[in-house]
């Protein structure tokens, strides 16, 4: 279930891992913080960034690993 997720999330995991991710990768996850892409040549599976904002998201987060 793709929900978006506050960029600040992603700024405090690419600081945690020293990395910094692109600007279109960026905001697909802001937008949906997960999910599928699939192209004729690849599949990725897109995992949601950790989203501690309320219960509830923390919740779906943990679950969909």
């Amino acid at each position: 279930m793709p929900f978006p997720v506050e960029e600040k999330y992603i700024i405090e995991t690419e600081s945690e891992l020293n990395v910094t991710f692109s600007t279109e990768f960026k905001n697909r996850m802001k937008k949906s913080n997960g999910g599928e892409i699939d192209t004729d040549d690849f599949f990725f599976q897109l995992y949601p960034f950790f989203d501690k904002s309320d219960k509830k998201r923390m919740i779906l987060n943990y679950n969909n690993h």
